[in-house]
């Protein structure tokens, strides 16, 4: 036998997918990250507990940099094509953008925490598992940090998602779960979300409580926010000091806190946006940093460790 004739075996993982298969299973990965930012982003007027408000800020610009790198990375490899079409992937892409439906703010959370985050934090495990690190060197890099961003937030989600649950009534939280439950249970019946193209059900999936997704023009508030018609007695007083030592750091804190409107503003601004991806990925990148502002106050008022936001009059 010809020596030209043989070949050697090609079982490495890294020979499992070729440059166009790559393009693909990125597509897939980037319409299910669009969907679910534009869900994070569209919630966050409707989150009542700042702590959780702040933290799904800072998730949609981690999510929001994936996508937006993982569709930089698409054209690369697809060049010089630049369409982009959600395709055989419609059955899964539907899914996830089931999740600003959600009926409830704690049945959302608890669809991040145990459905939508955990799918993508799999899916993302296993690319890496088999991804060539020579010629998809670029993928690797983003993708090792999704992971790693995706890791953190299913463990903050889950311990959000449990505090909610706490505090909603049994109704609230029979809801909640029925909702999460069907989300998995669509999830399952497309094949989940993974390297491989979605099936198609036979019959559409059915969602119990689904609730069309309506901006939340009244925010939702934090329970621990004292409702004042100013923000420091000087503005109607002016004998009250403007503050100074302790005083001052006070008012400084309020200023800071009294930010979260910010974080909705652009939150509600990213959602809109988002329609048209391309003109809107500048605007993702703010959004996480959108929540600094109100960080110092939320330390420094004391209501990290539960305190009362302290905003009366003497």
């Amino acid at each position: 036998m010809s020596l030209s004739s043989l070949v050697l075996p090609g079982t490495d993982t890294r020979a499992m997918h070729m440059r166009l298969d790559i393009a693909y299973i990125l597509k897939r990965f980037h319409f299910c990250e669009r969907a679910i930012t534009i869900a994070q982003a569209g919630w966050l007027a409707g989150i009542a507990p700042l702590e959780i408000k702040m933290a799904l800020a800072q998730f949609l610009w981690e999510d929001a940099k994936t996508a937006d790198e993982q569709r930089t990375r698409i054209f690369e490899l697809r060049y010089p094509t630049r369409l982009l079409e959600v395709g055989d992937d419609a059955p899964l892409v539907m899914l996830f953008e089931e999740s600003i439906h959600a009926p409830s703010g704690v049945a959302f959370v608890l669809a991040l925490a145990r459905v939508f985050k955990p799918a993508l934090m799999s899916a993302y495990r296993a690319y890496l598992d088999v991804a060539d690190s020579i010629a998809d060197g670029p993928s690797l890099r983003f993708m090792r940090l999704a992971l790693h961003e995706k890791e953190a937030q299913v463990a903050l989600l889950e311990r959000f998602a449990q505090s909610m649950l706490r505090q909603a009534t049994p109704e609230a939280q029979a809801t909640a779960h029925a909702w999460a439950n069907a989300l998995q249970t669509g999830l399952d019946a497309v094949g989940g979300l993974g390297l491989e193209a979605p099936l198609s059900p036979a019959t559409p999936p059915e969602f119990p409580g689904r609730t069309l997704f309506a901006l939340a023009e009244a925010p939702a508030r934090d329970p621990r926010f004292h409702l004042c018609r100013f923000y420091w007695p000087n503005i109607i007083d002016p004998d009250f000091p403007y503050g100074e030592g302790m005083m001052l750091q006070l008012r400084t804190a309020i200023s800071h806190l009294n930010e979260v409107w910010a974080i909705e503003t652009g939150g509600a601004l990213c959602m809109l946006l988002l329609i048209n991806w391309s003109g809107s990925s500048s605007w993702m990148r703010r959004a996480g940093p959108m929540t600094k502002p109100a960080i110092p106050g939320w330390v420094t008022n004391g209501c990290a460790s539960g305190a009362t936001n302290l905003t009366n009059y003497r």
